[in-house]
Parts: C-alpha cells; sequence; structure tokens
C-alpha cells in the first residue's frame, strides 16, 4: 500500500535529536526519584535493619536503642487510604451510567446504543489482567510522586492454533456445503472430493488442499492431512482456530514507563515524549507482519536482549535477559496551516528506526494513551502530589509517638527492683532469681512513668487531620463533599480512557468480532455502520449514591413528593427505576429491568386473554394496585372496536354486557391511578361476575 504523506524517512540527524531529548527528559523525571523513594519508605513502612517481629535488635557492631527488644512500629494510615480510595473509583466505575451522544439524526440513539453495547462488551472481556492494569494505574496516581500516571490503548489480534479432529466423512458434508450451488449436483462435488483425497484427479486435489486450509489447516500439513484422511479416514492435526482479538490496556509509570516535558500542560500537545518497552522475540518478529517493521532493523535488535535503552543501563539484567528494550517516541508538529500532525517511530539499539516516522492512525489523529493525575494544583501536567508523600510525615510522627508507648508498655510489665539492705545492693533480678536477704532488708517495685496523655491525643488528633485532609472519613467528620468532587475528577479522566476504547474498536475491530457483540434477547450482533462517525461519552453518577441507606432514603423522598404533586404523571420514573436497580442489584439489574415497550405488549397479550374469558363467559380479575397500563388495555379495546366489530357483535348478551362492565372498571382504574393519583381512591377490587 503506498503511504501518501503518511510516513517518512529518519534521518541520522533526526534520530540524534531524538535521542537528546529522551535523555534530557528521562533524567529530569529522575530528579522526582529521590523523594518518590524516601517517601515510599515511610508510607509502605520500609526501612534498613527492619525486623519482622516489629522490634530492634542488638548487632555484631553496635547495640539496639533505646534497648535491645525495643519497639519497631508500622503504620499503615497511608495504605489504607489508597486501598480506600481505590475501591472506591472501582466502584464508582461499576455503577456509573455510561451515556453516548451520537448527534441529531433519525439513526442517532440507535448508535449510542450499539456503542454503548460496544464498550460493554471491550469492558467485559479486559478479565483479570484488564483489571490488574486499571488497579496499577491507580496506585501508580495516587502513590507516585508527580501523582500521575497513563494508560496505553491498543488493539489485540493474536491467531492460535488447536488441536483438531478431522474425519473424512464429516469433510465430505461440509466440502459440497461450501462448494455447492443450484446449479451443481451434490453427489458429482462428493465424487469430486473423494478423487482429490486419494489423489486421483490433480485438479480435484488442489481445490481440495485449499479447502483444507480455509477449515484451519496449516498449509505445510494440508497434504499430510489428505493423505492420512485417504488411508485411515480420520487424522489428528494442528487447526488455526478464530482470532482472539479485543482491546489491550496496559499501565505506564511515570519515569519508570514513560516521561513527557515537565513544562507541558496538554497531554495531547506534549512533544517530545517517550514510553518504554520490554517486548520478546517473537512479538518484535509478529510486528514485522502486522506492522510493517523493517525486518533487518528487528534482526539487529535481538542482538541486544537484556540492554536497556530507555535508561540507558548497559548491563543485562537477568530478569529482562530474553527481552528487547524498545522506545517508542512521539512528536506534534504543527503545519503552516495551523494543522497538528502527531508522528511516532520506535528506536533501539539498533541504528535506524523500526519505521522511520509515521502518522499516529488512530481515528482522531491523537495518542493511543490517556493521560491520568491525582489532582490539579498548577497548571501542568506534572503538578499533582502523591499520598505517599502527603501522608509519611503524619505516619513518622504517629510512628514515634507509638514506639514510646510499646517501650513504655515493655518496661511497665516487668519493672524492675530495688533492693535495700546490708547483704544486697541494687542488682538486675533475672525471672525466678533467687535472692539472698538478711532480716532488716526490704525490695521495692520500680514504677515506671505512665504514658502521657498528651501522646495518645496527639496520634488520635494526625490521623484525623490526615484522613480530613485526603477526603476519607474517621466515623465522626463528614466528608462527602470531597468524596463527590474526587469521584467527579476521576470519572471525569476515565471519560477519555473510554473513548479511546471505543475508538480502537472502531479503527481495528473485525466484522467477525462485531457480529458476536450481542445484546439482552438480540442475537444479530453489531455491523460495522453501526459504530461508525463520532460520538460523545459522559459518565453520570452521584457518590452519595454508593451509599445503599442514604440512596434509598433519596428514592423514598423522590416517591413522597413525585405523590403529592405529580398530579398529571409529567415524570417518567422509568429511568428512576433504573438507576436504582443498577446501583442496588447491579448483577442482575439488566435482567430485571423490562423496557416500557416491553412492558405495553406483555398487557397487550394479558387482555386478549381478558377478552376470550368474556368471551367465554367467564369474568376476569381486576389489578386495583395500579400495576397495569390501563389507557393501553383500553385502547385495545377501541382499535378492536373499530377494526373488527364483529367480534364483539358476535358475542353473547351476556357477555357484551360482561365487558361493557369491564370496560368500565378500566376506565375507572385509569383514572384513579391517573388524574386522581393524588386522592388515594381505593376502587374495585375486582368485576363481580
Amino acid at each position: 500500500m503506498r503511504r501518501i504523506g503518511t510516513q517518512r524517512a529518519l534521518g541520522d540527524e533526526k534520530r540524534n535529536d531524538l535521542l537528546l531529548a529522551l535523555g534530557w527528559w528521562r533524567e529530569r523525571s529522575r530528579q522526582f526519584y529521590g523523594s518518590r523513594s524516601a517517601a515510599e519508605e515511610a508510607f509502605y513502612c520500609v526501612w534498613d535493619g527492619q525486623n519482622a517481629d516489629g522490634t530492634v535488635h542488638d548487632t555484631k557492631t553496635e547495640c539496639a536503642w533505646p534497648f535491645d527488644g525495643a519497639s519497631d512500629q508500622r503504620v499503615r494510615w497511608g495504605e489504607k487510604v489508597v486501598l480506600d480510595k481505590i475501591a472506591l473509583v472501582m466502584i464508582a466505575l461499576s455503577s456509573c451510567e455510561v451515556e453516548f451522544a451520537c448527534g441529531a439524526g433519525p439513526d442517532a440513539e440507535r448508535r449510542a446504543n450499539a456503542l454503548k453495547r460496544l464498550l460493554g462488551w471491550e469492558m467485559g472481556r479486559l478479565g483479570a489482567k484488564g483489571y490488574a492494569e486499571f488497579l496499577a494505574l491507580l496506585r501508580y496516581m495516587l502513590v507516585d510522586s508527580p501523582a500521575v500516571a497513563a494508560m496505553d490503548v491498543s488493539w489485540r489480534r493474536r491467531a492460535s492454533l488447536a488441536v483438531r479432529e478431522l474425519n473424512a466423512e464429516e469433510l465430505a458434508a461440509q466440502y459440497v456445503a461450501a462448494n455447492g450451488s443450484e446449479e451443481t449436483d451434490p453427489a458429482t462435488l462428493e465424487g469430486k472430493y473423494w478423487m482429490g483425497l486419494r489423489g486421483e484427479d490433480e485438479a480435484a486435489t488442489e481445490q481440495l488442499d485449499a479447502f483444507l486450509v480455509a477449515q484451519g489447516v496449516r498449509q505445510e500439513d494440508a497434504e499430510a492431512v489428505r493423505r492420512a484422511l485417504a488411508e485411515e479416514g480420520e487424522c489428528e492435526c494442528l487447526c488455526r482456530g478464530p482470532a482472539d482479538e479485543g482491546v489491550e490496556l496496559k499501565a505506564l509509570r511515570y519515569g519508570d514507563d514513560f516521561c513527557i516535558p515537565r513544562e507541558a500542560s496538554d497531554f495531547d500537545y506534549a512533544s517530545p515524549w517517550f514510553r518504554g518497552e520490554w517486548v520478546t522475540e517473537e512479538q518484535l518478529r509478529e510486528r514485522i507482519e502486522s506492522d510493517g517493521w523493517d525486518p533487518e532493523w528487528v534482526e539487529e535488535e535481538l542482538r541486544y536482549k537484556g540492554a536497556s535503552f530507555y535508561d540507558e543501563a548497559t548491563r543485562p539484567n537477568d530478569d529482562v535477559k530474553d527481552l528487547c528494550n524498545i522506545v517508542w517516541c512521539y512528536e506534534a508538529v504543527t503545519t503552516d496551516a495551523g494543522e497538528t500532525v502527531r508522528w511516532v517511530t520506535v528506536l533501539g539499539h539498533a541504528d535506524g528506526s523500526a519505521f522511520g516516522q509515521r502518522a499516529i492512525r488512530s481515528r482522531r489523529g491523537t495518542w493511543g494513551v490517556a493521560f491520568f493525575r491525582r489532582e490539579v494544583t498548577g497548571r501542568n501536567l506534572l503538578a499533582a502530589r502523591g499520598l505517599a508523600a502527603l501522608c509519611a510525615p503524619d505516619q513518622g510522627v504517629a510512628k514515634e509517638v507509638r514506639d514510646m508507648a510499646a517501650n513504655n508498655a515493655i518496661v511497665g510489665s516487668l519493672p524492675p527492683i530495688k533492693a535495700k539492705g546490708t547483704r544486697t545492693r541494687n542488682a538486675v533480678i533475672e525471672p525466678f532469681s533467687v535472692i539472698n536477704m538478711g532480716i532488716n532488708d526490704d525490695l521495692l517495685w520500680m514504677q515506671p512513668p505512665a504514658y502521657p496523655a498528651a501522646a495518645k491525643e496527639t496520634e488520635e488528633r494526625l490521623k484525623a487531620e490526615l484522613l480530613a485532609y485526603v477526603g476519607v472519613s474517621d466515623g465522626q467528620t463528614d466528608v462527602t463533599e470531597r468524596r463527590q468532587e474526587e469521584v467527579n475528577w476521576f470519572l471525569r479522566q476515565f471519560q477519555d480512557l473510554f473513548v479511546l476504547m471505543v475508538e480502537a474498536a472502531q479503527d481495528h475491530a473485525s466484522d467477525e468480532a462485531l457480529a458476536g457483540v450481542t445484546g439482552e434477547g438480540d442475537v444479530q450482533g453489531l455491523r460495522r455502520e453501526d459504530i461508525t462517525g463520532s460520538f460523545g461519552i459522559t459518565l453520570r453518577l452521584d457518590p452519595r449514591n454508593l451509599d445503599n441507606k442514604a440512596l434509598l432514603d433519596k428514592v423514598q423522598a423522590f416517591a413522597g413528593v413525585l405523590q403529592s404533586i405529580d398530579r398529571e404523571r409529567a415524570v417518567d420514573t422509568l429511568p428512576v427505576l433504573r438507576h436504582v436497580m443498577r446501583q442496588l442489584w447491579p448483577e442482575v439489574s439488566g435482567e430485571a429491568m423490562r423496557s416500557p415497550e416491553q412492558l405495553t405488549a406483555n398487557d397487550l397479550e394479558e387482555e386478549k386473554q381478558n377478552f376470550a374469558l368474556i368471551k367465554a363467559g367467564v369474568m376476569p380479575r381486576m389489578d386495583t394496585q395500579g400495576r397495569w397500563n390501563y389507557g393501553a388495555r383500553l385502547q385495545f379495546y377501541q382499535q378492536l372496536q373499530e377494526e373488527n366489530p364483529d367480534a364483539i357483535a358476535e358475542m353473547s348478551p351476556v357477555a357484551q354486557e360482561n365487558l361493557q362492565r369491564w370496560m368500565e372498571a378500566l376506565e375507572q382504574q385509569n383514572t384513579q391511578f391517573g388524574e386522581n393519583a393524588e386522592i388515594g381512591r381505593t376502587g374495585v377490587e375486582g368485576v363481580e361476575g
């Protein structure tokens, strides 16, 4: 395929410029490592000389302080905060309403529903690996300094080989079905199949080999499979299965996995920025065919297994000794016409690049990476502080207080003894020691100092202030507003990620994969035209709804207001009920909720049965609890009178009288639960026969 303006060569000068920029920004990202490491040691309670039993001990070179066996406490407030926030975000993601907007037009709603189904299919296929990437992303953006992270979005399509047993008789039927037509005699086709299988006709044999390859048999195995089927009637071989495809996510850590210019304020226009990746030999060779990488460059790069290129380390690491390190280099270039083109190239230890420079192939021409940060403290993207840096000082003070308390308890549990007399002087008394004492000697227990209440109060105050600052309740402080603002900020960022996930499917999903994206009660699947075009995504969630008690109180208040003022029944309660069901019972809400069309159809089917009972002289029982669509049932009879009046005229006089009474009862219930709903009139319990 010719590439006109979408790919260009990478000259030596341009390559050197990228390498200089990589070294500069990579080194600048390292400047955070010192403070990040120090904060993480206190955050995760990791330090030199740490003992698993939580105490300090004498070593060969120095004595423990203040004494051997003294306390060495762990304070894990920050880790608890992180776990609470990760749980909050993940629950919010699973509980929020995802709404698609596809502009105006008659098919806008249909496309929006199709895209929503597509995103749900992608999320459902992520599995444990994808869920782990979400968790890693959140930990990077919550704990690190600066508190940022990125999520790479790509489309994965991998073919696989599986063991399959082939039978000559079954293949004959499939051969006839695949090659048959109205003008072709099946018997003739089957005869051609057997001739090709036995090698009696050269043209038939070639066609049969092509058929076997189409069935998944490898090209190099087709002849051997055909001979085995001819001789034994069956065989076992490796066959290609359907390609496994779907969106693939990879959480990126700032500094370790990627670096950006520190003055960047808009990630889409960050230039240049770099992403490192460790890949296997198979992955490198695979990209020759799938992405058009230079085979000679790949072969040269394979000579540098285990050598890091992203951070310029030269000594191989045993953990990655069989992997190759490559760097993705991204640039945003503005043309004279004010248009922005985004370029990508892949560099490594090998000279040149994997494919030169190539324009980004995403739908909107933007990076296939979503950028995340914990907070906004300035214009630049990196202006975000991590929880490790915020929590470490409080945890450090709390550790000192706890250590003093524990040491005091250790001393106080075994107080020393002061011996007074002529025979025994002050001495350290070991357990079960025998003390020789005279008649005038005396023993006194030394009382340790009481643990000061101020220290305990200081620890509690530090913890309460820390939790309040980071938006986690201690059971007494109301942090609802802080939680709401925090969840809304996270959802705005995940909104960008979901857009990339849908666009990846729009660009790369095969027709076969889309056909397997089915909804509730729908076996048709999606088509290419269902998901094309631009769209917008909105994630809606009130964080207060994550509390079931608060949600139920909210629903009860809504029901009370609705009953007292909505006399015209202007409020559509179905979206409210659907949202409540999703919040309380997400695992069954999809199956439990029925659409208004389904409800109306059920009412009409029931009313047809009621009409049959009335014709037979049996009076049905009326629902008086407002659970029916009385208006739709009345409309059924009105339409029946207009379209088929004979159906009523042919009824017996008694049946016609019962039908009249039945319709009057429907009118009454329709009025009661419509215009006069605020009156609360009970109405009849049924229609007497």
